[in-house]
């Protein structure tokens, strides 16, 4: 325990000495990389079928239903 503490330790401090002596990359280079940088297109509905809950409600349902076949 002791050696991944100083291990943690070097570490953080080996990135906080990095992060001070180099310099940051410029937007140009960022851009579509960085979230804030790129550009945000307009949110299009999904259609019903293709939404999350919709397929984990159908995958719940399936998992219920072949359970109670199987037991």
């Amino acid at each position: 325990m002791a050696r991944a503490f100083w291990a943690w330790i070097v570490c953080l401090v080996v990135t906080i000495a990095v992060s001070l002596v180099t310099q940051p990359k410029p937007n140009s280079e960022l851009r579509g990389l960085v979230w804030v940088l790129t550009e945000q297109k307009e949110a299009v509905e999904e259609a019903w079928y293709k939404k999350a809950w919709v397929l984990a409600v159908t995958v719940l349902a399936l998992t219920v239903a072949l359970n109670i076949y199987f037991w």
